[in-house]
């Protein structure tokens, strides 16, 4: 073989090694990214940036509300409509990471509209994310302070229809949150749902309940005029940068016995020879970075419950027994 063919012969070889190589590569990246994520293992919240490059966006949540910082709007109250209906079902999943329940509805499903959105959304689906102990679990902070329990209640833009639609678009997603700190009293809607968890206790378990009797409208919190409204991203992988949240700034409660019935999930299989728990499944905080965090006023804040907020929350959150950041 002349030197000449044996040079094209050795260039062809080296070409089909590089293709074989980023090939390798290529399937090595696409595996990670399908590589199971957690909270407190390999592959924990520290490391989803390396299966995940969106969860190192610019917009990610959650974040510290600084009731000092942020810009005072005057938005409309958000229009809630079909929330007071009663549910016709849930379907109630452990999912290994967070209780995940389905709704059914008798007829259309519930839309929020107005309040600053700039779309109307319908409901999809609420979970829970929770800590250990009561200085821990809420993911969005207010003033540094930590509830030991928030519910985000999910939202598709109705343009979109589902949630692999929205997923793409920075329109794509609302999501209520509501932040929970301990009471006396159990919160009897609240107790509609932590009763089955008998059902639900392992990754993996479900249950379909017809008839749970309580409307979503029936988990909101007492005032929904005042909220933070930003936007940022899924708290999970993906982390999607596809959220507008709105965040009540008046908490909702829930007993101790009702926590602990949260903290006694599992996130392992029932059949697991190591037995994991369900809770602190909470992301830290995100930088805000250059997002503004938007608060509702009304036309009169002066007397708002907004306005005196910084005072009030202070002492609801000694009441409360929380943890400053």
């Amino acid at each position: 073989m002349s030197s000449s063919k044996n040079n094209i012969f050795h260039f062809f070889f080296l070409i089909i090694n590089i293709i074989c190589v980023y090939g390798a590569v290529d399937e090595q990246l696409s595996t990670v990214e399908k590589r199971p994520w957690n909270y407190i293992t390999t592959g924990g919240v520290f490391e989803w940036c390396q299966q995940f490059k969106t969860c190192c966006g610019d917009h990610q949540s959650p974040i510290n509300f600084d009731t000092k910082s942020v810009e005072a709007e005057s938005f409309d109250p958000i229009t809630f409509k079909g929330y007071d209906t009663k549910l016709k079902s849930i379907v109630m999943k452990n999912n290994g990471h967070d209780i995940y329940i389905d709704v059914g509805y008798p007829g259309a499903l519930p839309v929020m509209s107005d309040g600053g959105l700039n779309a109307k959304y319908t409901l999809d689906s609420f979970h829970f994310h929770w800590g250990s102990d009561n200085e821990q679990g809420a993911e969005h902070t207010v003033n540094g302070v930590y509830y030991p329990l928030e519910m985000h209640i999910v939202h598709i833009n109705s343009k979109y229809g589902s949630i692999d639609k929205a997923l793409k678009n920075t329109d794509g997603l609302a999501v209520l949150g509501i932040l929970y700190g301990v009471a006396k009293e159990d919160n009897p809607v609240l107790e509609k749902i932590v009763k089955e968890f008998s059902s639900v206790m392992y990754n993996g378990d479900s249950k379909t309940i017809s008839k749970p009797n309580f409307s979503i409208q029936d988990l909101f919190p007492d005032s929904t005029e005042y909220f933070f409204r930003y936007s940022g991203s899924l708290t999970t992988p993906p982390c999607n940068e596809v959220v507008t949240w709105t965040v009540f700034e008046v908490p909702q409660t829930i007993s101790l016995k009702q926590l602990k019935a949260f903290r006694d999930l599992k996130g392992s299989k029932k059949d697991d020879n190591v037995t994991l728990s369900l809770g602190n499944n909470y992301r830290p905080i995100q930088k805000l970075k250059d997002r503004k965090i938007l608060k509702r006023r009304s036309s009169d804040d002066s007397n708002s419950v907004s306005a005196q907020f910084p005072l009030l929350f202070t002492a609801a959150a000694s009441a409360f027994g929380l943890r400053f950041m």
